[in-house]
């Protein structure tokens, strides 16, 4: 039951073009600071992207 909540939130909270491309983005950025090996541009995108995903469960809840 907790599984289908959070996959529900997960998708729902990203309505719309401009959000999923953020989110594609954010991805995106993931996958060039691992492939650089750069730890600190991952930790920073990280730390955004995480920051942005609790905003979008909490205005869910």
């Amino acid at each position: 039951m907790l599984q289908t909540r959070l996959k529900r939130i997960r998708f729902i909270r990203h309505e719309g073009d401009e959000k999923w491309a953020a989110a594609v983005a954010e991805h995106e950025e993931m996958i060039f600071a691992l492939e650089a090996r750069d730890e600190s541009r991952l930790s920073e995108v990280l730390g955004r992207h995480l920051g942005n995903a609790w905003e979008r469960v909490r205005s869910a809840i």
